[in-house]
């Protein structure tokens, strides 16, 4: 069976683009252009450079041409703003973009019209009729008419919707309204909304967070283990339980989100066993910690102070014989554990 092809063997390169899922870079000589994974052109191949706007490829693309004038191209081919700028800042929206044209820092709107070129040193998010933008070290929001909407007296903002903003001062965070009125204290290490999801995590230190909803209301507090975005849960530790919650807050099980699993963790009178599918109990409640079933099938078990594993059937993949005090992540792949530095992640014996 014979691959199709998607692009003309005319280029003298083809790459994917940094940031980006199903972009191409196309070169033609010293020129580059874009084509889509399936062979697509969205950009011919008449520049000098071009990168994601943005975080990935859905607001767009930068393109330089070889005066190194900057220009904007929509994910539909056509042209958003022409080759003419300084440069392009990331920070966009409501039919407005910000721009340096000979050497001024501008926001201007859809029709080229200047709305704001003065009186700022960055725009930082554009958020409906809100401009964050920053004055020397501190930053602030103004509306679109120019009226101060919240005072240049923070380190960072950034609006979360519902007439909110995530703030910090004095190097904590808190959430502020649109009034400058003060909805979550300034007492958290960070505050961050997730992208995807419309509520907040508020890191009260390095192992307890609060999760607010948009209307920040405290929804769960405990350690977040992981929030999954694809599969639509958060999986934290409350108190002494590890306890899976779906984007609602209403509490779910593990088989809810993983129907390939084939062990399920199951606590009674203090100690940890497992189930089947069918809520069958096929380990005994035998063990003073357990893990949840990885992608991998095996269980992590920890009798007394050593740990071992199980294999996807529950059977001893390895008894209970590692001491591993100093890792912040327990996992196994047969006889074999994650090591202690997670900066590399290998497994060892």
């Amino acid at each position: 069976m014979h691959g199709a092809k998607i692009l003309d063997t005319k280029y003298d390169d083809i790459y994917s683009l940094k940031g980006t899922k199903n972009s191409l870079i196309i070169v033609d000589g010293d020129k580059k252009g874009l084509a889509s994974n399936v062979g697509d052109i969205i950009v011919p191949a008449e520049y000098k450079e071009i990168r994601a706007f943005g975080e990935d490829y859905s607001n767009g693309y930068i393109v330089v041409n070889e005066n190194n004038k900057q220009g904007l191209i929509g994910t539909d081919k056509k042209v958003v703003l022409d080759t003419i700028y300084d440069e392009i800042k990331s920070a966009s929206g409501n039919g407005m973009h910000v721009v340096k044209e000979n050497g001024t820092l501008k926001i201007i709107n859809e029709n080229k019209e200047t709305v704001l070129d003065s009186d700022f040193d960055d725009c930082i998010q554009i958020d409906g009729e809100n401009l964050v933008l920053r004055r020397g070290d501190t930053v602030g929001v103004l509306t679109i008419d120019k009226n101060e909407k919240i005072p240049f007296e923070y380190q960072e903002i950034k609006s979360i919707g519902n007439n909110n903003f995530i703030a910090k001062k004095d190097g904590k965070y808190g959430v502020i309204d649109g009034t400058n009125k003060i909805v979550l204290n300034f007492d958290y290490e960070y505050i961050k909304q997730r992208k995807d999801t419309d509520f907040i995590e508020a890191d009260k230190d390095s192992t307890t967070t609060e999760i607010y909803d948009k209307d920040i209301s405290l929804k769960l507090t405990g350690i977040v283990s992981n929030v999954n975005t694809e599969k639509g849960y958060i999986y934290i530790r409350i108190g002494n339980e590890q306890k899976y919650y779906n984007f609602k807050f209403e509490e779910k099980e593990e088989k809810d989100f993983f129907a390939n699993h084939t062990l399920f963790l199951s606590k009674k009178d203090g100690k940890y066993g497992y189930k089947n599918a069918k809520g069958e109990l096929v380990v005994e409640y035998i063990y003073d910690d357990a893990k949840e079933q990885n992608e991998y099938g095996f269980c992590s078990v920890k009798k007394g102070n050593v740990w071992g594993s199980l294999n996807a059937v529950g059977n001893v993949a390895l008894k209970p014989s590692i001491i591993l005090d100093n890792n912040l992540i327990i996992d196994f792949i047969g006889t074999w554990h994650l090591a202690e530095d997670l900066n590399l992640y290998y497994f060892e014996k």
